[in-house]
């Protein structure tokens, strides 16, 4: 049976103060545990055909009670943000229905796992029933040498089966809690501004598969004042999906960048106007 997460993840991310055009704030986030621990049985299935993990996918932390919100590709890519912020990005690969996989992890600016670190790397291991569920193994260990593991199962919602296509995610666009405005022109060219932190953003999307609705987002950032000079040259790629069934299309956006031997994570949670 296919979920309703996507309205769920909705009521998650309205409630999260967005790190939106390099405008976060925020406390400590609270525990290094990456997607929570949970049973181990898993899906199974005879079909060995290799099973795709593109959808978007919702779940809860069963530890910490955080809801995880993530959007993965038909080509592995996936990223995944708890309710803190914290933000994990990977590939990964199916045999059959046999999920594995390698994958990055940080907080957002201003934020620190409980050792202290910021960032950490990870292996996924599990099982996938394709545009059903997700049962993963997830083994992650901070840059302090915190490890934690658990098993985390992550529903899927039908709205990734929606058509991709620039036509689609053309249009002008407002941040949620921030100044942040956005345009996606018919080519797939993005101009982003914050009139707040006088950052500026621009790069592009552009499509996956447009049978699903996943888009790969890249930008590159210039003009950030003060303590956000730092992002200024920073070239951040990651996945965006669309919500166009209701009246004010919401989009979301999940992305990292290289910041020397650091990484830096960002949401963007947008409307149409």
């Amino acid at each position: 049976m296919k979920s309703n997460s996507w309205r769920l993840g909705r009521s998650v991310l309205l409630c999260l103060s967005m790190c939106a055009l390099a405008a976060c704030n925020g406390e400590r986030s609270g525990g290094q545990n990456p997607l929570g621990t949970g049973g181990n049985d898993g899906p199974g299935g005879g079909d060995q055909r290799d099973r795709s993990i593109g959808g978007i996918w919702f779940g809860i932390d069963p530890i910490s009670g955080q809801d995880v919100l993530g959007i993965a590709s038909e080509d592995g890519d996936f990223h995944f943000v708890r309710e803190d912020l914290v933000q994990y990005a990977g590939e990964a690969d199916t045999e059959g229905s046999t999920v594995t996989g390698d994958f990055v992890g940080f907080t957002p600016p201003g934020f620190e796992f409980e050792d202290g670190s910021t960032r950490g790397t990870g292996t996924i291991s599990g099982l996938v029933e394709e545009r059903e569920r997700l049962q993963l193994d997830v083994v992650f260990t901070t840059s302090e040498g915190t490890q934690d593991s658990g098993t985390i199962t992550l529903a899927y919602d039908e709205i990734y089966e929606r058509d991709s296509s620039l036509s689609t995610i053309a249009g002008n666009y407002a941040t949620r809690g921030t100044n942040g405005v956005i345009n996606v022109n018919s080519n797939g060219e993005v101009f982003a501004q914050n009139s707040t932190t006088g950052c500026t953003a621009n790069g592009e999307v552009s499509i996956i598969d447009e049978r699903y609705n996943a888009y790969r987002v890249e930008w590159t950032y210039s003009n950030c004042a003060g303590e956000l000079s730092d992002l200024n040259g920073l070239t951040f790629s990651g996945l965006a999906t669309l919500d166009d069934t209701t009246e004010n299309d919401l989009g979301v956006v999940l992305a990292t960048a290289s910041s020397g031997s650091d990484r830096v994570a960002e949401i963007w949670v947008f409307d149409r106007v």
